[in-house]
């Protein structure tokens, strides 16, 4: 499937006229085998598309010439046709988008402090960078980036959404509801054309941008009381709306927003996952009933540590008891869980911190997260602990060090885990002290390999681009021997946890389904979730698979494989003595996948989906 500027579908062709040369499925593989000593991807690519340029004199977009390949075609060609390919081969392509600066409950000693950013991030980051581009609307900040993904070739009809930005919870209502409004309008409006880009100011989030931001500020008291300043000329809103109003407002923009979420499923690029960031003493069951109304389904949550002393010496403000809260609420809504944790905080030593780390997933513990970041404490300019440092109180990690604990940590990270991301983007420019290897994850990977240790963690084992050996669609996985169906429970003390893989005969994934099965002594968060296990997530990995078209030989998806998942689901309930109570599975769907779910059987719900259970 192709998308056009407005979202819209268009038809393939299999032959297209230009001013000098046809472009068919023939006449690309002809290019190909003439210009096949071209390695470098951009050139290749430069090239192709002025050799079968428009009549117009534009150039072709990437995906129109991937739309002629076959299965049986060069992967080489393939492989040219796609920039920076790893953003689609985890299933879909994610779009990263920040909030506005906004003052924060935080005062972590670690923590950058520029105003110019929502608190934690820094400018040059490249999220940072396209935010501040942007002037931080929301519909522009998705709408240039889903322009970017679509000129690298990648298809933008399944798009995960993370919304970064300090503590999103900290931010009004009415913003946070202006805010995600935008994100499903510029998914329903589909990429920007270039032009637009300067000119396209989203409703309610014209910014003064020849009003200069505030210089870099040293300390988190400074860092809010800059931002006194910006909110009546530079932020999306006006806050100053009585109560009342406020009410009225809130009700007819989530009209507006229910119509974009309607819009959203049928749209060019679908939202398939909707992610946002917050504090765990944030996390309370009337502000996940709103972020359900959002349609949020995964939330991350700063964590950081499980020692409270370490939390206390950091001033992070809460403590482990507090994220064992956050989380199993979380999971009681069937959010899917990210922890950030950090190694070499002041007071942590590596012993202190692979201990911590190993009893995120024991058995005792609320926690069991479904996806960690894992970051190194590093020194930025500007944060208390710069006082901490130069006192002598606290110090980098040496480097190798650094890389073995790194290594033990993933190590030690069970099978149904995700480790979305070691380290941070943050320049070296911005670093005072600390390590500046940009790719310690694969020194650390490589240290274990090398060695005959193994990982298990799922970003690892992912079978990305590789040849499916499932040879027809809809294949049954009891029936075809090449993937296997392999179940991972964790009893924690309020219900149990399921992980239910299908993995190949090298351990690598192809798709995964969690299932959440609560204790029958623990009252439901929610009247709609009684009696319910929890599809908390449903994910089949490998390239992206356009919707409505077949998969190539390195495709996973559409093959099936989540209708088999979803199926094991609900034998994995049926064959169990503890679920007798279980009388539907109930889906934490994203707006884009609700038509997905239904044609699998599942009914709307008010904010989740469900599926009834024969007994």
């Amino acid at each position: 499937m192709l998308s056009s500027v407005s979202g819209k579908e268009t038809n393939k062709v299999s032959t297209l006229t230009t001013r000098e040369h046809t472009l068919s499925r023939k006449s690309l593989l002809e290019w190909f085998h003439q210009n096949q000593n071209l390695k470098n991807t951009s050139r290749f690519q430069r090239r192709l598309q002025k050799h079968f340029v428009r009549p117009s004199g534009n150039l072709r977009p990437l995906p129109e010439f991937q739309a002629l390949l076959k299965d049986e075609d060069p992967i080489a060609l393939r492989n040219l046709l796609l920039s920076k390919k790893t953003r689609s081969l985890s299933g879909v392509v994610t779009v990263t988008i920040l909030t506005k600066p906004y003052p924060c409950p935080g005062e972590c000693i670690f923590c950058p402090n520029d105003p110019q950013m929502p608190k934690s991030y820094l400018t040059r980051e490249p999220g940072g960078q396209r935010g501040l581009r942007n002037h931080f609307s929301a519909y522009k900040q998705v709408r240039e980036r889903l322009l970017q993904l679509q000129k690298q070739g990648h298809p933008i009809d399944k798009v995960e959404v993370i919304v970064l930005g300090g503590t999103w919870t900290s931010y009004t209502k009415r913003y946070q509801l202006t805010f995600i409004t935008d994100v499903f309008r510029a998914l329903n409006d589909g990429p920007s054309i270039e032009a637009e880009l300067e000119n396209t100011i989203s409703n309610g989030e014209t910014i003064n941008s020849h009003i200069e931001l505030p210089k870099f500020s040293p300390s988190v008291q400074n860092y809010n009381r800059s931002l006194k300043i910006i909110p009546r000329g530079r932020t999306t809103q006006s806050f100053n709306i009585s109560r009342q109003s406020a009410v009225v407002l809130d009700e007819e923009a989530l009209k507006v927003l229910c119509r974009q979420h309607d819009t959203n499923e049928h749209a060019g690029s679908r939202c398939v996952g909707l992610s946002i960031e917050t504090r765990p003493d944030h996390v309370h069951s009337k502000t996940l009933t709103w972020l359900r109304r959002l349609g949020v389904t995964k939330v991350q949550i700063g964590a950081q540590h499980r020692d409270n002393t370490i939390l206390e010496m950091n001033k992070r403000g809460h403590t482990l008891e507090d994220v064992q809260n956050a989380v199993f609420q979380l999971r009681s809504f069937g959010f899917k869980v990210q922890l950030h944790f950090m190694v070499n905080l002041l007071g942590a030593t590596p012993e202190v911190d692979i201990h911590a780390y190993r009893a995120l997933y024991t058995s005792s513990t609320h926690l069991h997260p479904d996806e960690v970041k894992l970051y190194p404490c590093t020194l930025v300019r500007g944060t208390e602990l710069e006082n901490h440092y130069a006192k002598g109180e606290w110090a980098p990690y040496e480097g190798q060090v650094l890389t073995r604990l790194l290594a033990a940590c993933i190590e030690s990270t069970p099978r149904r885990v995700r480790l979305s991301r070691i380290i941070r983007d943050i320049s070296s420019n911005d670093i005072l002290a600390g390590d500046l290897r940009s790719n310690l994850r694969e020194l650390a990977e490589q240290e274990l390999l090398q060695q005959g240790r193994t990982i298990e963690e799922i970003r690892h084992r992912e079978v990305r681009d590789q040849r499916i050996l499932t040879p027809t669609q809809n294949d049954s996985c009891e029936k075809n021997k090449a993937i296997v169906v392999h179940h991972t429970p964790v009893d924690t003390p309020k219900g149990k946890l399921v992980f239910i893989e299908l993995k190949n005969s090298r351990d690598q994934i192809h798709g995964f389904a969690r299932l959440w099965i609560p204790n029958g002594a623990i009252p439901s968060p929610l009247p709609e979730l009684a009696n319910a296990a929890i599809l908390r997530e449903l994910h089949v990995y490998g390239g992206v698979v356009s919707i409505g078209e077949k998969p190539n030989a390195h495709a996973s998806q559409s093959r099936g494989l989540g209708a088999s998942l979803i199926q094991e689901c609900v034998h994995y309930i049926d064959g169990n003595t503890y679920t007798t109570s279980i009388t539907k599975l109930s889906v934490i769907s994203a707006i884009g996948t609700r038509g997905y779910y239904r044609s699998q059987g599942f009914i709307d719900g008010s904010l989740y989906q469900h599926l009834v259970l024969e007994k």
